[in-house]
């Protein structure tokens, strides 16, 4: 690797490691469940895979509904599955019931599609919902498995942003933007 090729790793790495930083004082209060989802058989041996996503609580009542509705097979029975932390998604993920915010870790569609989102805005504010800094959250920890180096670049572009914006809301480093938001 070139010696400008590793200062532009390095520089990813540092503009990643300091919005998750700040970012994981701002979202204390922001606890996202792990994602489950039900798989099974049904009445005709067919494979059931909802491909939905859903809290525990919501994945049991629904597992409870269709074991009540009589679709099962015997000797087969609705499951719950998943609850593993930071599973890949394509997508930001949330409970098909509640819709409350779900564990995930982005791939690289996912990502692409979250910077997207981030690059046209023309400033970064503090009205960015918990679920928008989460995902940059997110991406930021997952930078180090994306391919693309163009991807990890302007995810650094919108870490960047955002850090600017944070720097003139009244804090002037990541070491003080951390001890103010978790004061």
């Amino acid at each position: 690797m070139s010696k400008d090729a590793q200062n532009t790793e390095l520089a990813i790495s540092d503009c990643c490691e300091a919005l998750f930083d700040i970012t994981a004082c701002l979202l204390k209060n922001v606890e996202p469940k792990q994602g489950h989802w039900i798989a099974g058989t049904d009445q005709d041996g067919n494979s059931y895979d909802q491909s939905e996503d859903w809290c525990e609580d919501c994945g049991k009542k629904k597992v409870k509904e269709l074991k009540e509705s009589g679709n099962e097979n015997e000797g087969h029975e609705y499951i719950l599955d998943g609850g593993w932390e930071n599973h890949e998604s394509d997508y930001p993920t949330h409970c098909e019931e509640c819709s409350c915010l779900l564990n995930y870790w982005p791939t690289e569609d996912c990502a692409k599609n979250e910077i997207e989102a981030f690059e046209v805005l023309d400033k970064i504010t503090n009205d960015m919902s918990d679920e928008d800094l989460y995902s940059l959250s997110v991406c930021c920890q997952a930078a180090q498995d994306f391919r693309s180096e163009k991807l990890r670049i302007r995810l650094a572009k919108v870490c960047m942003k955002f850090l600017r914006w944070y720097s003139i809301w009244g804090v002037k480093s990541a070491e003080s933007a951390i001890r103010k938001a978790s004061q």
